[in-house]
C-alpha cells in the first residue's frame, strides 16, 4: 500500500514536494502492520550547494546553523524504516495529573500521579504519565483522548485540564526521529478519583501500578532514566506551568 499524501515531519507532503531543508519524500510504502505500522520510506536529499545559507535544518528558525555534516554535491536517495500508529491518526496525549492541598503551614503541597507499566522494548518496568492514542471512533478531539487516558490509566476524572501547547495550532511534540507520531502534553489540576473507571487494556490491567509522588520525587524520576520520553517532556512543560502559577 502506497501513501502519496501523509502527515510527515509536522506537515503534509506529497511525492512532488520539497521542504526548505532540501529533503523530498519520494515514497512511503507500508511494509508491516500490527499494533505498530512500519513504512519503507524513500527520501531524496538535494545537493548542499543548492540550499540557502543558514537553511540547513534550523527548523523553527531558532538559533544559527553550523552548516551541513558534509558537502554533498549531488542528489542522494536514502531508505528508512519509519513507524507510527495510523489508526490513532499519528497522535496521542500525555497527561500530568496534579493534586494541590495545604501542607499545614500555609503553603501548597503539590503531588502528581504517575503509572508504572511494562515496557516491552526494554523488557522492564518503566514510569510515565497516563498516555494513549487518539481514537476517532471515541474521541472528537485530542482533549477527549487526554480525559479518557486520565480515567483509564490513573483512575481519575474531572479537574482543570490544560494543553501545554496550543492545541489548535501546534503540530504536536515529536516522539522520536524515526516515528511519525506526535503527542500533545497536558496538565490536569484537581482531578478526583473515578469511582467507575473504564477498563484498561489487558496487559495494563496485569502490570500497571498507579503512584502519587511529590515534585521532588518526579524530578528524580525524570533523571533516573526509567521515565518514558513523552512523559519527560510533559513533566518539563508541566513544572514550568506550575512555576508560572506559583505552585512550585
Amino acid at each position: 500500500e502506497k501513501f502519496s499524501m501523509e502527515f510527515f515531519r509536522g506537515r503534509t507532503v506529497s511525492s512532488s514536494s520539497t521542504s526548505d531543508d532540501g529533503v523530498r519524500v519520494l515514497s512511503s510504502v507500508k511494509a508491516y502492520s500490527r499494533f505498530l505500522t512500519v513504512y519503507d520510506t524513500c527520501v531524496e536529499f538535494a545537493p548542499s550547494s543548492s540550499l540557502a545559507s543558514g537553511g540547513s535544518g534550523s527548523g523553527s528558525g531558532l538559533g544559527s546553523s553550523l552548516g551541513l555534516g558534509s558537502s554533498a554535491s549531488a542528489v542522494q536517495q536514502f531508505s528508512f524504516d519509519v513507524v507510527g500508529h495510523p489508526r490513532n491518526s499519528f497522535k496521542f496525549a500525555c497527561v500530568m495529573p496534579v493534586s494541590i492541598s495545604d501542607n499545614g503551614q500555609g503553603q501548597p503541597r503539590v503531588t502528581t500521579t504517575v503509572v508504572w507499566e511494562y515496557a516491552q522494548g526494554l523488557d522492564a518496568i518503566c514510569v510515565g504519565f497516563p498516555t494513549g492514542g487518539f481514537d476517532a471512533s471515541k474521541h472528537d478531539t485530542i482533549v477527549d483522548t487526554a480525559r479518557a487516558e486520565l480515567a483509564e490509566e490513573a483512575r481519575l476524572t474531572g479537574g482543570e485540564l490544560t494543553c501545554l501547547v496550543d492545541v489548535n495550532a501546534h503540530p504536536g511534540m515529536v516522539e522520536s526521529k524515526w516515528c511519525r507520531n506526535r503527542f500533545y502534553p497536558f496538565l490536569c489540576v484537581g482531578a478526583d478519583v473515578d469511582a467507575n473507571p473504564p477498563p484498561r487494556d489487558k496487559e495494563e490491567d496485569v502490570r500497571m501500578r498507579v503512584c502519587q509522588v511529590t515534585l521532588d520525587e518526579l524530578r528524580r524520576l525524570v533523571k533516573s532514566g526509567d521515565m518514558l520520553a513523552p512523559s519527560v517532556q510533559t513533566a518539563f512543560l508541566g513544572l514550568e506551568e506550575l512555576s508560572r502559577r506559583r505552585y512550585c
